[in-house]
């Protein structure tokens, strides 16, 4: 994974791909923010380090799905103003809206998946999700949440 640090975070935010967002910062406690990423096979993978809590309003690409999970257990995450539990994810479909917010400092995952990619009839039935407006927030995953956090230490 190839690593990127800033002190300023409006340079932060420009460096998030397979996105238009604007992102506004909440509760700074470090002024460091950190993004590693990797493309593997045509699946883009980012981990998001930030030292304050945000306000990321955003459109995802209309070209691939994106997986975001959060990664501290201790701060409350919303996506749309539904709470993400402790090991879910929230699925955003290619060209929605989303809003992801925290109060503090905190980590992330996402994974973006070209949508070429997917059965995308197959989807709606894969995932036991609340929906709202092409972001779905699953339940608990904790097999698969342990996977990406094993791969993160790797």
């Amino acid at each position: 994974m190839q690593t990127h640090c800033f002190n300023d975070f409006d340079a932060f935010t420009e460096s998030i791909g397979d996105l238009k967002s604007r992102m506004l910062l909440r509760n700074a406690t470090r002024h460091q923010w950190s993004i590693s990423s990797v493309d593997l096979d045509g699946f883009k993978v980012q981990y998001g380090r930030l030292g304050s809590g945000n306000v990321a309003q955003a459109e995802v690409s209309s070209l691939a799905y994106m997986l975001y999970l959060p990664l501290t257990d201790s701060v409350e995450y919303r996506a749309n103003g539904t709470v993400l539990e402790e090991d879910s994810f929230a699925i955003l479909e290619p060209g929605c809206e989303v809003c992801v917010s925290t109060k503090d400092a905190h980590d992330w995952l996402v994974v973006s998946i070209p949508s070429q990619r997917f059965d995308c009839d197959a989807l709606s039935g894969s995932f036991r999700a609340s929906r709202d407006h092409n972001v779905w927030v699953t339940g608990a995953m904790h097999q698969a949440a342990r996977k990406y956090r094993h791969l993160l230490r790797e």
